[in-house]
């Protein structure tokens, strides 16, 4: 999937400012375009319009635009209750002291939690050889203590971003792929940058899961309105484009997450990218979406200027591409 970015690493020219930890943020304009391709890929759009052309649309725009930047919000479309096993996967994040014994006897107190960590762990994007995974032990030894809980991650979120009806089907299964991409992204650019590389692949994960609730949440909102109503294309990315970062924010709050989750969801949201926190996550959002639209047959960035515009450092950037490269990625795993 990776096979786009491999020039780059053997082009000398490309290795610049080993040394250099951060970038001024800039590449708007093509973030935007990939983002936008993205976004005409997971909904199957082919003559895209990016203006609401009905006064249905604009009303239902400012309808459900005002639900979202309510204080009071409290629909269940949007806030999923806290997953039980997370409390154990944030302490598992924030204690490198944990030993083997200690993640396996956690995973296995929960039976749900094993059948799916298991299943996650001889998918195509997790496989690490041709044998598979049959026991929580054998995972942790295949995947490292690392490993396991981006996996516990991936598990958790997985059954929140299956899709609840046909509508949405082709839509859940394009945006998991995403996460999965984009959270293995954070992921190696923050070890290369010194940051909590499995915090990051957890934070990874949040845009497509407010993605996905904010679509499920239009979509609601139409049906309760006229079920014969189809929402524009415009309006959903618009309100995709809006509202993801508050959702995420939201999220963290409902569930209680540390401070670090709310800290970057709060920064991505007020687009202060010249804080190194959000550097990772930034970045990881645009290689998701470029290796999506790779593996999909779509145009994605030049290699040369995917890595100019990238506010992580080059060295960041080029050590991840490399393990992305080199990911057994032929496949992603489906949300059953």
């Amino acid at each position: 999937m990776w096979n786009w970015l491999s020039q780059i690493l053997g082009d000398d020219k490309s290795k610049r400012a080993f040394s250099r930890s951060r970038k001024e943020y800039h590449g708007d304009a093509q973030r935007r375009m990939i983002a936008m391709a993205f976004s005409e890929l997971v909904f199957d759009e082919r003559e895209p319009t990016y203006e609401i052309e009905t006064t249905t649309g604009e009303q239902m725009y400012s309808r459900i635009a005002q639900e979202l930047n309510s204080s009071d919000l409290d629909f269940t479309s949007l806030m999923p209750r806290r997953p039980a096993t997370l409390p154990m996967l944030i302490k598992m994040l924030h204690d490198e002291g944990s030993d083997i014994r200690g993640i396996s006897h956690a995973i296995l107190s929960d039976p749900l939690l094993t059948s799916r960590l298991l299943q996650v762990a001889n998918s195509p994007f997790f496989k690490r050889r041709e044998d598979p995974v049959n026991t929580v032990d054998e995972a942790i030894f295949v995947m490292g203590k690392d490993g396991v809980r981006n996996l516990i991650s991936a598990s958790i979120f997985m059954p929140m971003l299956k899709s609840a009806s046909k509508q949405e089907s082709q839509f859940a299964q394009l945006v998991w792929e995403w996460a999965l991409a984009c959270a293995s992204a954070a992921e190696n650019l923050a070890r290369a940058q010194r940051g909590n590389p499995c915090e990051y692949y957890l934070a990874g994960l949040f845009p497509a899961l407010s993605s996905l609730l904010l679509y499920r949440h239009t979509l609601q909102t139409y049906q309760d309105h006229n079920p014969e109503y189809i929402p524009e294309y415009a309006l959903v990315y618009k309100i995709s484009t809006q509202f993801v970062w508050p959702q995420c924010r939201r999220l963290a709050k409902q569930w209680s997450l540390p401070d670090f989750y709310r800290k970057l969801f709060k920064a991505m949201d007020e687009q202060r990218y010249d804080d190194e926190i959000t550097h990772p996550l930034l970045d990881s959002i645009l290689l998701g979406h470029c290796s999506m639209l790779t593996k999909h047959g779509k145009t994605a960035l030049p290699e040369s200027e995917l890595i100019s515009i990238a506010c992580c450092s080059d060295y960041a950037m080029s050590v991840t591409l490399k393990s992305l490269n080199n990911d057994n990625a032929s496949g992603m795993p489906k949300v059953l």
